[in-house]
């Protein structure tokens, strides 16, 4: 795959990126044990995820990080950057 010059100057993998924070609904889930968290972890390897990014793991049930960490197999360094909130739509307070 070929990019343009406007491409490389948006991706360019010298540019360091920026904080961000990262608000994952259905945390719980099978598309994010499957599919968010692994991409997650590789753009973390890949030095591409900042170091002071935030991810805010959002599911309706009651869990933990550390069960959440097991669950989904993250490595210690991206469970550093994940917060846990549980959320009930359906509860107004």
């Amino acid at each position: 795959m070929s990019f343009s010059p406007l491409s490389d100057e948006l991706f360019c993998r010298e540019k360091s990126p920026r904080p961000c924070m990262i608000v994952l609904f259905g945390a719980t889930g099978n598309l994010a044990e499957k599919k968010i968290f692994p991409a997650l972890e590789e753009l973390n390897r890949c030095s591409l995820l900042h170091p002071q990014s935030r991810i805010v793991a959002v599911s309706r049930k009651d869990i933990t990080l550390r069960m959440l960490t097991e669950k989904a197999g993250l490595s210690n360094e991206l469970a550093s950057k994940v917060s846990v909130v549980k959320f009930d739509p359906e509860n107004g307070d």
